[in-house]
């Protein structure tokens, strides 16, 4: 690791790939140090389509470091990027699973139900970020809303125990209850 922190490349590509490694190997704080070595030569070569993936690795990196502000802000950046790209995409859909989570993270559950609510296919994470949304955001109506709409889910059993579980961890935020999510 010292002969990787010691050594320069001439390639965003070179940094690229060993922050990706960091980044599997755990070293976030190492992996970010060589993200940003490579983010900025991307930028300089106005390779915008590499500095959208070397983000996704930033991204990664700073939900593990539990810099959320930080996490938010370019999650934000991210997502409005590629957003202006191509709609449609997977990289936006990936984009809003970090935005989500840095907004939950954040305790902004406005913000996530405004982004998730009216999205026509969500991914179980994104339903389960919505859930705890509505669930901190409007515990006054949250079970008429959950009964309502998760009517299909909970008849489905793969979903209904998921849907318990976190429903359990919601009312009692303990570790155990969380460790069976």
């Amino acid at each position: 690791k010292k002969e990787l922190l010691s050594k320069n490349y001439s390639s965003g590509l070179s940094y690229s790939i060993i922050s990706t490694k960091l980044l599997h190997n755990q070293n976030y704080y190492e992996s970010l140090y060589f993200a940003n070595k490579a983010k900025a030569i991307f930028l300089s070569e106005n390779n915008y389509k590499r500095v959208i993936y070397i983000n996704f690795c930033i991204l990664n990196n700073l939900s593990f470091t539990l810099d959320f502000e930080e996490y938010n802000k370019l999650a934000h950046e991210q997502y409005h990027t590629i957003k202006s790209f191509n709609e449609n995409s997977t990289e936006v859909n990936m984009a809003i699973k970090h935005l989500v989570v840095s907004l939950l993270a954040l305790s902004k559950y406005k913000e996530v139900i405004h982004l998730l609510n009216n999205k026509e296919e969500v991914t179980i994470t994104e339903m389960f970020a919505l859930i705890i949304a509505k669930y901190y955001y409007d515990n006054k109506n949250f079970h008429k809303w959950y009964q309502k709409e998760m009517e299909d889910l909970i008849s489905d059993d793969d979903y209904s125990k998921l849907l318990s579980d976190l429903l359990k961890y919601l009312k009692n935020p303990e570790k155990k209850n969380l460790l069976k999510l």
